[in-house]
């Protein structure tokens, strides 16, 4: 069995809460206001530094604006390293509300049943109040915060007894992903295909 192509989507990012391992590329998003934490910014601790989302089930689409907003969270001595699509590790040193970031400091964050907490106490959640919405680290209460994770799509094989063309058909449009490898199929022998960059 060989991989041929990948499917339609570009994936999807998928509500989590209990992991024994955060490492992973994640949206973290005020699931009542329908807004993620917008990780593409250039200016990461602003007013407006979110983008709007669609959740379905527990699910958001993996869009090309949708994953530019994303995050990377990775271990680090005592938890995890937020940085953002942006190049920004963020974190929150001190107990005041607020942001530490940086390109080139990893602040560290603990991370527990999807909730951020900066190493001097406040954790990560969005003020909603109007003309001031935000995604910040905070002591005090504002709106929640909690992690997606990427998923990707699954690909597809399909088995070729002899050289040439295979089709297959589907009632939905393919896309290759960005990262994805495109082969041709050159030649058959012993009835498995050989596949050629």
């Amino acid at each position: 069995e060989y991989v041929i192509f990948a499917p339609s989507t570009s994936g999807e990012y998928v509500k989590a809460t209990s992991l024994s391992d955060w490492t992973g590329n994640y949206l973290l998003v005020c699931e009542e206001k329908n807004v993620a934490f917008n990780g593409g910014a250039a200016s990461i601790d602003a007013q407006g530094n979110y983008i709007s989302v669609v959740i379905a089930n527990n699910t958001i689409q993996a869009t090309e604006a949708v994953r530019a907003a994303s995050f990377n969270i990775s271990q680090v001595q005592g938890g995890y390293a937020v940085r953002s699509n942006s190049g920004y590790y963020i974190g929150r040193n001190e107990s005041s509300n607020g942001m530490n970031y940086s390109k080139t400091t990893a602040y560290v964050n603990t991370i527990s049943n999807g909730t951020i907490k900066g190493t001097g106490g406040p954790t990560l959640q969005y003020f909603s109040q109007s003309g001031s919405e935000r995604f910040r680290y905070y002591a005090s209460k504002q709106k929640p915060v909690v992690l997606y994770q990427y998923i990707a799509p699954e690909s597809y094989v399909l088995n070729i007894s002899k050289a040439g063309w295979a089709t297959l058909y589907l009632d939905y449009n393919v896309v290759i992903p960005e990262e994805a490898s495109c082969y041709v199929i050159s030649e058959v022998g012993d009835e498995k295909v050989q596949l050629k960059e």
